[in-house]
């Protein structure tokens, strides 16, 4: 009897310690969430790029260590193809998306709830 109370401590002692050093391992993996003070946000008006589809407006880029990481010349989660009205809709947006970025929220998506709750979207008809 005894031996089979110490037996079942160390299976028990096994299952909890097996996905606690599991997890450490993962926490060393390199993400975006680590390079939080490396993010940066560019926004740029869409007449100052050149792009086979013409958007009117401003666009985004984001760059993680100094690498483009994002280039969005226009508005996500939308069907057509259209520029941020404002630049200062272009920066909320792009903020946001950092913010995923930053946070290990892969893919930095969006959705047009989130941008109506920025109002980006009340420009558009």
């Amino acid at each position: 009897m005894m031996k089979q109370v110490s037996m079942v401590k160390y299976i028990a002692m096994a299952l909890f310690l097996l996905p606690v050093s599991c997890m450490q391992k993962i926490s060393k993996a390199v993400t975006p969430a680590m390079v939080n003070n490396a993010t940066r946000i560019k926004i740029f008006a869409n007449d100052t790029i050149k792009s086979t589809i013409q958007y009117a407006g401003f666009g985004y880029d984001i760059y993680v260590k100094d690498q483009l990481y994002i280039h969005q010349p226009g508005i996500p989660a939308i069907s057509e193809n259209k520029g941020f009205y404002t630049a200062d809709a272009a920066q909320k947006t792009a903020q946001l998306i950092a913010f995923k970025i930053q946070n290990n929220i892969l893919p930095p998506s969006v959705s047009t709830r989130e941008l109506d709750s920025l109002g980006v979207l009340n420009g558009l008809k």
